[in-house]
C-alpha cells in the first residue's frame, strides 16, 4: 500500500530544496565581486572560483527534483507532464556537471531545462489538481517563464538590447518563477490539496 502524500516528509524537503538551491547561487553571487547583472550569465559562475557552490546547487536541486517527481509519478500518471518535468531536472544537473567549458553541450542541457520545465508544467498541472486557481497560476507562471527566457536568449544574441540587463537576469527570473511553481505544487500536495484529474 503507498504512503499517502498528504503529510509525506519527502515532499518536505522538496518544498525547500528550490529555495536552498536559489540561496547558494546568491552566495557565490556575494562571494564573486567581478560578476555583473549587466553582461554575465549565470553560468559564468561556474567557472570561477567559488564555481563548486553554483555548480553544487544545480546538482542538489536536479537530484531533489527528479527523485520527488519520480516518486509522486505513480500518483497521478501524468504520461507527458512527468517525463518533461523529469527530464528537465536531469538537464540542470548536467548543467551543472557540464559547465562552460563543455561547450556546446552546457548550452543544450541548459536550453532543455529553461523550455523543457514550463512546458512540462502545463501538462502536469491539471494532473495535480483541478483547483482552477491552482491550475490558473501554473499556465501563468509557465507561460512568463518562457517569455523571460526566450527575451534573454534575444537579448544574449544581440537581436534586442535592454540597457543593463544580461542574460543573468532573465535566468534568474525564470529560475525563481520555477522555484516558486515547485514550492507552491509540493506545498499543494503536502497539504492535501492534490487529486488525480488528469493523465495528460
Amino acid at each position: 500500500m503507498k504512503r499517502p502524500l498528504k503529510g509525506n516528509p519527502i515532499l518536505f524537503i522538496g518544498i525547500f530544496g528550490p529555495i536552498i538551491s536559489l540561496l547558494l547561487v546568491f552566495l557565490d553571487i556575494f562571494l564573486s565581486p567581478w560578476f555583473s547583472w549587466s553582461s554575465n550569465a549565470l553560468s559564468d559562475l561556474g567557472v570561477a572560483k567559488y564555481g563548486f557552490i553554483f555548480n553544487g546547487s544545480l546538482i542538489f536541486e536536479a537530484i531533489i527534483n527528479t527523485a520527488i517527481f519520480l516518486y509522486i509519478y505513480g500518483y497521478y500518471k501524468s504520461r507527458i507532464g512527468f517525463p518533461m518535468v523529469i527530464i528537465a531536472g536531469i538537464s540542470l544537473g548536467l548543467v551543472g556537471i557540464f559547465n562552460e567549458h563543455y561547450h556546446p553541450f552546457h548550452t543544450i542541457f541548459a536550453l532543455i531545462y529553461f523550455i523543457l520545465f514550463p512546458l512540462g508544467i502545463v501538462f502536469l498541472a491539471p494532473s495535480i489538481s483541478n483547483k482552477r486557481p491552482y491550475r490558473i497560476s501554473s499556465i501563468f507562471i509557465a507561460i512568463l517563464a518562457l517569455i523571460v527566457i526566450v527575451t534573454g536568449v534575444l537579448i544574449s544574441d544581440g537581436v534586442i538590447h535592454v540597457s543593463g540587463i544580461g542574460l543573468a537576469i532573465p535566468e534568474t527570473v525564470e529560475a525563481a518563477l520555477l522555484a516558486l511553481w515547485i514550492v507552491i505544487t509540493f506545498s499543494f500536495i503536502y497539504i492535501g490539496r492534490g487529486g488525480k484529474i488528469s493523465r495528460l
